[in-house]
């Protein structure tokens, strides 16, 4: 659950591997719609989605209301299985990683 705008979400699975792992954290800024309209292509962003209920992906394409998604692996789903994603759909932009490794921002 958010906490002053900001939240955190685990990652499961490796559709954004290298830049994240399956068992890292996200820790994600909520956003306004105008902060959603302002998003830009390579930016990483929690979205609702039916199955999982949420996923960490990355923008490649923005139009109109909805994005282009994709994971960093060549093994990801991205828009074009899932289709597009919709601005009312995103819970938030991601800004830090947390791993074994330690925190790191993204």
């Amino acid at each position: 659950m958010p906490l002053f705008g900001w939240g955190i979400m685990r990652i499961d699975g490796d559709s954004m591997v290298p830049t994240l792992n399956d068992g890292d954290y996200v820790v994600y800024r909520q956003l306004s719609a105008s902060q959603k309209a302002a998003l830009n292509i390579g930016d990483i962003i929690a979205f609702r989605y039916a199955d999982p209920a949420h996923m960490v992906k990355r923008i490649t394409a923005i139009y109109d209301g909805w994005l282009n998604v994709a994971g960093d692996s060549p093994h990801s789903m991205g828009s074009q299985a899932i289709g597009p994603v919709q601005l009312d759909d995103i819970i938030g932009i991601a800004r830090l990683r947390i791993a074994p490794s330690g925190l790191s921002k993204l």
